[in-house]
């Protein structure tokens, strides 16, 4: 069956209608993703970590991370405490510091920072008129303190509690800071601060010759107090050095007393001071000690020998001296002890011997004296007779 003609005009202009719809929603779907994409370019743009100076509006605050490495001699940071201190704010455009009041008088400036004595120059300026901190933050367990919202300009950073760690020096940092690479501001830093490792103290044992004493057991202690009433630690010597070694923290004084002496020697009543200065002076009894090679400082601890009980050589296998015979082992055979006024032996030997009747001329004596009293018996025995009979 044959169309009308008017019917075919109507489907032609129905396709074209079509067509130019479906190009209209095309070119309106092009133009509204075009938009979009330009809106979120921008809002990346501005959201990006770029120049500061461009938002004024923008929060100007940033985050100094401060990481600590682990030293040679293995003091641990736990409780360590870092304190900062704001300095001066800065002029984004054109790099100006505006120093606060109780700094005003540092001379420090932008284009100073690559200068290593210009920095530290001004560190000791600063650290010597710092007042209350702004902020303070501990380290976490791995070794990291993190300073948060910080404003914009000069800050210094301190150690308020050094804790048992080694030296760290103070600081500075700014924010926010320009990276030459990217061409951009940086307002997250993050600064590894190196530590100055600290000396130990060490007691050694000596003689009264100054020879080390090895080889025996000894226990020493500090206190924190010159009374020694209150106790910090005791540490055992090691019996193979003679040392007993102690660990002085930033800051601190004790004194340390022996508490056990060797074995054969006699307990020091020798009391010594030790102060370790903020900038790791170490001090023994007021004097300033300078370590070893090995940052060591040892100090002589004299002991002296407990004195040797008397005692009597005898041959093996006799029995024990008697008390008579400790005391007349110094006389000669012809010598005996004669009791003094006190019932004692007199000190010295006596030279003259002693009589005895029953040897030598004192046998002959008792046999006259003996003949003589029996004759005079029978005499008198011979009168008495007579007598009776001349009754």
């Amino acid at each position: 069956m044959a169309i009308p003609l008017c019917f075919r005009h109507v489907s032609s202009l129905q396709i074209v209608i079509k067509l130019w719809t479906r190009r209209l929603f095309l070119l309106i779907l092009t133009v509204l993703l075009g938009s979009f994409s330009l809106l979120y370019l921008s809002f990346s743009i501005a959201a990006a970590p770029g120049d500061p100076a461009d938002d004024p509006d923008a929060d100007q605050t940033g985050t100094v991370e401060i990481r600590l490495e682990p030293g040679k001699s293995g003091r641990s940071w736990n409780g360590v405490e870092f304190e900062a201190y704001y300095c001066a704010g800065i002029d984004l455009e054109s790099g100006q510091l505006d120093w606060l009041e109780p700094y005003k008088g540092c001379t420090l400036d932008t284009e100073s920072f690559s200068s290593t004595q210009a920095v530290q120059e001004a560190i000791t300026y600063l650290a010597g008129r710092k007042t209350e901190p702004a902020a303070t933050a501990a380290v976490n367990e791995a070794g990291v303190a993190v300073f948060e919202n910080l404003a914009y300009g000069l800050w210094l950073f301190s150690v308020s509690k050094p804790a048992e760690y080694d030296l760290v020096g103070s600081f500075l940092a700014i924010l926010p800071c320009w990276n030459e690479e990217e061409e951009r501001f940086e307002t997250h830093l993050s600064v590894r601060a190196k530590a100055n490792e600290l000396c130990d103290i060490a007691i050694r044992k000596t003689d009264p010759e100054g020879q080390p004493i090895v080889g025996k057991e000894f226990v020493f202690a500090s206190y924190l107090d010159r009374e020694l009433t209150r106790m910090a630690a005791s540490v055992s010597g090691d019996p193979a050095t003679g040392l007993a070694r102690f660990r002085p923290c930033l800051g601190q004084t004790f004194y340390l007393k022996e508490i056990s002496a060797p074995q054969g020697y006699v307990l020091s009543d020798r009391i010594v001071k030790v102060t370790m200065d903020k900038d790791g002076s170490l001090y023994v009894d007021n004097v300033k000690k300078k370590p070893d090679s090995s940052m060591l400082v040892a100090i002589d601890y004299e002991n002296k020998p407990v004195p040797d009980t008397p005692q009597t050589s005898k041959t093996p296998g006799d029995s024990p001296a008697s008390e008579k015979e400790i005391l007349t082992s110094h006389l000669t055979e012809k010598e005996t002890l004669v009791p003094g006024p006190t019932g004692k032996a007199p000190a010295g030997p006596q030279t003259k011997p002693a009589t005895s009747l029953f040897t030598g001329r004192g046998k002959w004596l008792v046999l006259a004296v003996g003949a003589l009293a029996a004759s005079g018996l029978l005499l008198g025995m011979s009168i008495l007779l007579k007598k009776r009979r001349l009754r």
